[in-house]
This record gives structure tokens, C-alpha cells and sequence, in this order.
């Protein structure tokens, strides 16, 4: 695989991409994000790339936007000069051409390498905006340009870069990605339990239960913002609260887990967010998690009574529900297999005599 850098410019947008273009002769995909690195071990500024049609009001939804993409590097000398690149969108659609292939609908390339003229190759090709929302679109393209002597490194030349629209209606709506886990519904892998489909809601094997995620204001922690999300068994969960921006600490309630922050306020912007509580205790406040596996933390259960502490009234809760033979939708069926029961009990237990409460400003 060659490797070439080239600078891109939109007239409708003025932006600078320098992307990698790739000369696999099929195309390739996957290497809009780093590059063609088996080419050269580092990126080059010398290869000149111009991408225009890309709208700068914003995208219009729906709407379809014709690209022209055009690669230019003088410096590149060889028996046969030709250029590849890959460039995905975040979303949206490509259309291909006689000259560009689909990887997946958002991701496009050549389909054989292009022969240099006077050092320039140009490709064309369609991008409709998404047909609904107004997330903004981030476009990743790596380009490579080779001197096409059949021989990785020197003379060959490659760059990467991205650019963002926004769409054209209106702010963005502020998305929040979480990744973490119940310590009662864990069962190894980074993997929870199923419980809802456990407990006779639904048939949904991929969600775990619902969450609620509250953002907190870092000054006098009263809730500004709040919603309910399902969390899913990879541990991940996705909320949207509409068009915001701040700094805030995220605060995670589930019926059986004890009330749990991040560490820290965490800077939300328009468009998507991340925050791995799983990663480390660290990453809530006090530390208040526990490590489930090598490296994978999550938060305790068991306030049944939810008074943020987890003590004999919730031990009581759950004897009792065990006691009259309880299955289904409760709280306090802490490993989500459907039933309450003795296996509910350990976890509980060792809650109670390790004091667990919740531990927030």
C-alpha cells in the first residue's frame, strides 16, 4: 500500500483537510483514522487535497451534496504516480461512482488506483445528509499518494484529518454515551445479565435494565437535567438532553444500585459525550465502586429502601421478598435472574458489613 498526503478545500466550506490516500489497488477500508502507516511511519504535508461541495450554513436534511475531491503533489516522481483514499462520515450516506467503492454506507474509497495527471487526481461522488436530527457530521478521511514503483517508502506520501458540519436547522442536541455496571447483574466479560428479560419485561436480550442519569450543577449539586435511559448488557447507555452545554456532575440512580457521581464535573459540549465509569474507581466520587473483574469496576446494589445507604432495612426487604416467594419485576432480586431468593442474599450481605453508602459532594 502507497502512501501520499493531500490537502483538501471546500469553496463552500473553508476547510483544510489533509487526508491519506491509499493505493491498494481494490481500495481499502478502515484507514480513514490512521493513515497508511505500512507506507511510512509518519504522516506528509506535501500532498495537497481539495474537498468541495461540503455546505457551510450546515447540512440540510435529506439533502444531497456532490463532492469533488481533488489531490495535488508536485513532488511525487515515479513510473507511475496514482492516488486511493478512504473517507467516512459519522453519518449519512455515500453513493458510489465508476471510480469509488461502498465499504459500508458511510464509508467510501477508490475501487482501483488513479493515474496522476500533472500531479493531480480528482474523484466525484454524492453524500446525502441524514434524512432526521440535527447531530452534527464528522468527515475522517486518510489519502495516500505513491510514486507506483511497486515499493513501500520513500517517494510515497500520506496525511490524515477530519472536519465537522453542523446541521443548518438549529443547535445540536447534547448526547451523553455512559459505559458501567451493576455489580448484581455482572456475570463476567464485560457482560451483564439480561434482567428485565429475566424478570417477564420484554424479550429484549441485549438490554439490562433502565437507569436514571442526572446532571448535576458542580456549585450547589441541585439536578439540572434529567432522564431515563436503558442500560444495555456491554454496560453501555445513551441519553439525550436536547441542546446544553456546561460543566456538570453526572449522577447514575438504578432501583437496587446506590446513588453514584463521577468524579468529578465533567464538561458536556453539543454533539457526543463520553464517560466510562467502568474504567477505574476513580472515576466516581470517593472511589465508591468495586472491581468486578481485572480492571472493570462497578457500582454497588442493594439500597432496596433508597436512603443511600445499604444496611439491615434493605437485608429486611429482601428476606421478606424471599420469604413470600417473590419473582419477577423486584428490586430486590439483586442478581437478576428472575426469582428472589438466597442467591440474592451474599452480595447484600457483604454490602451491610462494609458499611456501602452513597458518596457524593
Amino acid at each position: 500500500m502507497k502512501t501520499r498526503s493531500f490537502l483538501l478545500l471546500s469553496p463552500l466550506v473553508s476547510v483544510v483537510l489533509y487526508f491519506t490516500l491509499t493505493s491498494y489497488s481494490s481500495g481499502i477500508s478502515g484507514a480513514y483514522s490512521g493513515g497508511c502507516t505500512c507506507h511510512d511511519a509518519t504522516s506528509s504535508s506535501a500532498t495537497v487535497i481539495s474537498l468541495t461541495g461540503l455546505p457551510s450554513g450546515g447540512y440540510q436534511n435529506g439533502t444531497v451534496y456532490t463532492l469533488t475531491l481533488t489531490v495535488t503533489n508536485t513532488l511525487v516522481s515515479g513510473p507511475n504516480p496514482r492516488d486511493g483514499f478512504d473517507l467516512n462520515a459519522s453519518d449519512g450516506e455515500f453513493s458510489p461512482t465508476s471510480e469509488t467503492q461502498l465499504f459500508s454506507p458511510n464509508e467510501i474509497g477508490h475501487n482501483a488506483p488513479k493515474q496522476a495527471t500533472g500531479g493531480t487526481v480528482i474523484w466525484t461522488f454524492d453524500w446525502t445528509a441524514p434524512l432526521t436530527g440535527n447531530m452534527p457530521v464528522t468527515f475522517n478521511l486518510s489519502a495516500n499518494a505513491t510514486n507506483g514503483d511497486g515499493v513501500n517508502g520513500p517517494g510515497d506520501f500520506w496525511n490524515t484529518f477530519n472536519t465537522t458540519i453542523v446541521n443548518a436547522n438549529g443547535s445540536p442536541s447534547t448526547v451523553l454515551n455512559l459505559k458501567l455496571f451493576l455489580e448484581g447483574y455482572y456475570v463476567g466479560g464485560s457482560t451483564m445479565t439480561p434482567v428485565l428479560m429475566n424478570q417477564g419485561i420484554g424479550s429484549n436480550a441485549s438490554i439490562t435494565d433502565s437507569i436514571q442519569v442526572e446532571l448535576k450543577d458542580p456549585f450547589d449539586f441541585s439536578t439540572t437535567l434529567s432522564t431515563s435511559t436503558l442500560l444495555l448488557t456491554d454496560g453501555t447507555a445513551s441519553c439525550d438532553f436536547g441542546p446544553t452545554s456546561g460543566a456538570y456532575y453526572i449522577a447514575i440512580n438504578h432501583r437496587n444500585g446506590i446513588l453514584s457521581w463521577s468524579a468529578s464535573p465533567v464538561s458536556i459540549v453539543p454533539g457526543y459525550n463520553m464517560y466510562d465509569f467502568s474504567s477505574d474507581a476513580s472515576q466516581t466520587y470517593g472511589n465508591n465502586m468495586i472491581e468486578v473483574e481485572t480492571g472493570i469496576w462497578a457500582f454497588y446494589v442493594g439500597d432496596l429502601v433508597k436512603d443511600e445507604n445499604i444496611d439491615l432495612l434493605d437485608l429486611g426487604a429482601v428476606e421478606n421478598d424471599i420469604n413470600t416467594f417473590q419473582y419477577g419485576y423486584f428490586a430486590t432480586d439483586l442478581n437478576g435472574d428472575g426469582n428472589v431468593d438466597l442467591l440474592d442474599t451474599p452480595i447484600l450481605e457483604s454490602n451491610v458489613s462494609n458499611f456501602v453508602f452513597s458518596n457524593h459532594p
